[in-house]
């Protein structure tokens, strides 16, 4: 389940998220938005709360394998827990960081099937084509630093149940960065 849910959460989080900002920009209805009197620090993070909440709902029905593992175990009871508990943290933590790519992409364009393309390319890049671009022969040091820019290396890190505070910020970190070039974007389109 660990290994395949990083691959739907790379298609859930730029369908979530490819509206956010893109419909608003298409139907020019962020005029309203962006005379209302909140900043657009407020404006970014409240959808991305809304989308987090979402993407925590949408995590939730999966805990059924986590409950009938537990079950079903030889003796009862007998699984890691620990592993799980921190794969389901990786797990969610990756959907955050995937969705403030994607709002950063749906900030891009008032087209939303194009914004999802976006955030589902930026997805596809950060999560895999930096694993594979590490594996080029560019030199130990350039392999290195691609593999641990990769969000698939910190999933996996953080999915064998060994929450590292490294991998934990490196998620903070490209949410930080989405939501930042989130509202860079907007700034420049109302500034």
């Amino acid at each position: 389940f660990f290994s395949v849910a990083p691959w739907f959460l790379l298609f859930l989080a730029p369908a979530l998220t490819m509206r956010t900002f893109s419909e608003e920009f298409r139907t020019g209805s962020y005029e309203l938005l962006a005379t209302a009197p909140l900043s657009p620090w407020e404006i970014v993070l409240g959808k991305y709360l809304a989308v987090a909440t979402v993407l925590a709902f949408a995590l939730i029905p999966t805990l059924v394998f986590y409950g009938s593992l537990a079950w079903l175990a030889q003796p009862q009871g007998a699984v890691d827990h620990g592993a799980i508990q921190g794969a389901y943290l990786g797990l969610f933590a990756l959907g955050l960081a995937l969705s403030a790519l994607g709002m950063w992409a749906s900030t891009l364009t008032p087209h939303t099937i194009i914004a999802f393309l976006i955030g589902l390319f930026l997805g596809f890049f950060f999560l895999v084509g930096l694993e594979f671009a590490s594996e080029l022969p560019l030199g130990k040091p350039v392999q290195e630093l691609l593999a641990q820019l990769s969000l698939m290396e910190h999933y996996r890190s953080v999915s064998r149940g060994v929450v590292d505070s490294r991998d934990m910020l490196y998620f903070l970190s490209v949410v930080v960065g989405g939501l930042a070039l989130a509202r860079y974007q907007l700034a420049r389109r109302h500034p």
